[in-house]
């Protein structure tokens, strides 16, 4: 208020603006939240969380890929997208940010993995899809869109919280055969497939999820993980 009225500025020199913090990025406003707060539907820019990707009062997609207001997608249809985003603040403030922010980095390429193996479908794709003006037959479907990034992002939640667990991470990476297996049915329940995974496909996916969660577990504790190494 002090940087639009002249009256509240102390000694005649407007007060600093304070520091935009490191999580922050300038992006589109909610079209909702704009209209709803000043009466226009012109567009606004603000700076935002970059952990901010849903605005819970209006059920839009705010985050990733929204390069527009027109591109955020209505999500009214797709709720577990909405709670999501309540479930990922709720993961923050129990494990952290450092715990939470270093597992939706390492286990970004064991998503991409699985997506590359065709991780189980549903019907929460083929909803925010047809939402997007598809402009012919023709073109394929944009894998960066908002409407896919959106539609993975219940799961990717899910798998961030199952990393950030110290006790499931450190049951993937005991010596005992049978923790490990108990820890890869957790794994199993929480991402079923279509269909089992055979061949190459199925060591990949038990390697990457112990690589994964050895990675974390180093980054977090990096006393304990060079013990495990060293003990393998």
């Amino acid at each position: 208020m002090a940087h639009t009225i002249p009256d509240l500025y102390t000694e005649g020199l407007p007060p600093a603006r304070p520091p935009i913090p490191d999580d922050h990025v300038q992006r589109w406003a909610c079209r909702r939240c704009a209209v709803a707060r000043t009466g226009w539907t012109l567009p606004v820019r603000v700076w935002a969380c970059v952990h901010d990707e849903v605005c819970p009062r209006h059920n839009l997609w705010i985050g990733r890929e929204v390069f527009t207001p027109e591109q955020q997608l209505d999500l009214t249809r797709t709720p577990d997208v909405i709670r999501a985003q309540r479930r990922y603040w709720r993961l923050r403030r129990r494990y952290g940010p450092t715990v939470t922010d270093t597992c939706q980095e390492a286990t970004s390429k064991l998503w991409s993995g699985l997506a590359h193996r065709h991780y189980r479908l549903n019907r929460r794709v083929e909803l925010l899809h047809d939402l997007v003006r598809v402009k012919g037959p023709e073109v394929e479907p944009d894998r960066t869109a908002p409407w896919r990034i959106a539609a993975e992002y219940p799961e990717r939640v899910t798998l961030i919280g199952l990393f950030a667990s110290a006790h499931w991470r450190r049951a993937v990476l005991n010596d005992d055969p049978l923790v490990v297996a108990q820890a890869l049915d957790e794994f199993h329940r929480r991402f079923p497939l279509q269909t089992p995974l055979r061949g190459t496909s199925r060591t990949w996916l038990s390697t990457t999820i112990e690589a994964t969660a050895r990675q974390i577990e180093g980054l977090l504790n990096p006393s304990r993980g060079a013990t495990a190494s060293t003990a393998r």
